[in-house]
C-alpha cells in the first residue's frame, strides 16, 4: 500500500511539473509597468495659500501652511506649498513687501473657476481642484488626502549651477496646459508696523518670489522637457530657496503634475 501511494504522488508531481512548464512556454510573463506606484509611494500635492500681512485672519493660515510643509503628516501625500501674497490689502495701513498684483490676478482666476463672488483671504487651494478658508486644518487634511488618491504625471527635476531641467512624462488626457516655475523662499519674517497686524512679527513659509510660465503643452501631449537658467537675487537667501514646477490645465486650473527641488 505504501509503495502504491508513493507511486501516485510521484505521478501527480511529474504531471504538475509538465503542465507548469507548458504553461510557462505558452504564455508570456506579464510585464510590470514602471508607472505603477507602490502602496508606500507619496503623491505630490500642490497647496497654494493666498494671504497678506495686512489681513488679521491670515497668520493662523500661514501657520497651517508651515505645518503642512514641514511635518508631512498626511498619509500618501507629499505636500508642496506655495504662499501667494496678494496686493489688495496694501492700501489699508500696511504694504506687504511680498505682495504682487500678478498673484491677486491668479487668485481672481480661481475665484472665477470656483464661481465665487469675490476673492478673499486667507484662501487655500489644493491641486487647483479644492478651495476653502486657509486656516481650516481639517479641510486641508481632507482635500490633500483626496488629491493624493488621484494619479499624477511624473516631474523629474535637476538643478546644476544655475540651470534647472524639468522633464514631465505620463500626462493623462487633458486640454491645453501650461508648465509653471515658482521660486519660493522660506524662513522669512516681518515685524508689521501698521494695519490689522500692527505690532506682530509674522513668520512665513514658501513665499512665492516669482511665478513664470516656462512651457506650453498642447491638448493630448503627454510629455515636455524644459531647460532654464535660474539666476540668484541678492534679496533672497539661496539656502532657503526652492523651485516648484507644476503643470496646470488652462481651462480647469487643475494641477496635473508637480514637484520641487531645493529647500
Amino acid at each position: 500500500m505504501k509503495a502504491i501511494i508513493i507511486t501516485i504522488l510521484i505521478t501527480l508531481v511529474g504531471g504538475f511539473a509538465a503542465w507548469f512548464s507548458k504553461s510557462s512556454d505558452d504564455q508570456p510573463i506579464p510585464e510590470i509597468s514602471p508607472a505603477v506606484e507602490t502602496t508606500n509611494a507619496r503623491r505630490p500635492v500642490l497647496v497654494e495659500l493666498f494671504t497678506s500681512e495686512g489681513c488679521s485672519s491670515c497668520p493662523p493660515a500661514d501657520r497651517v501652511l508651515t505645518v503642512l510643509q514641514n511635518d508631512q503628516l498626511i498619509p500618501d501625500a507629499e505636500v508642496i506649498t506655495l504662499a501667494f501674497h496678494v496686493d489688495y490689502w496694501d492700501y489699508l495701513g500696511w504694504k506687504d513687501r511680498f505682495s504682487s498684483a500678478a498673484f491677486s490676478q491668479r487668485q481672481a482666476a480661481y475665484a472665477r473657476q470656483f464661481k465665487l463672488d469675490s476673492s478673499y483671504t486667507p484662501q487655500m487651494v489644493v491641486d487647483g481642484a479644492f478651495e476653502f478658508v486657509g486656516s481650516n486644518r481639517a479641510n486641508a487634511n481632507k482635500n490633500i488626502a483626496a488629491s493624493a488618491a488621484k494619479p499624477k504625471a511624473a516631474v523629474d527635476l535637476g538643478l546644476k549651477a544655475n540651470k534647472l531641467t524639468a522633464n514631465v512624462s505620463g500626462l493623462a488626457s487633458h486640454a491645453g496646459a501650461t508648465l509653471y516655475l515658482a521660486v519660493a523662499e522660506s524662513k522669512l519674517s516681518t515685524r508689521v508696523r501698521g494695519g490689522e497686524n500692527s505690532g506682530s512679527t509674522l513668520e512665513h513659509t514658501s513665499v512665492v518670489r516669482d511665478l513664470l510660465p516656462i512651457g506650453i503643452i498642447k491638448s493630448g501631449e503627454n510629455k515636455i522637457s524644459v531647460e532654464r537658467e535660474v539666476s540668484a537675487n541678492k534679496d533672497w537667501k539661496s539656502e532657503n530657496i526652492k523651485y516648484v514646477v507644476f503643470v496646470q490645465e488652462n481651462s480647469t486650473m487643475k494641477v496635473l503634475a508637480v514637484n520641487q527641488i531645493g529647500r
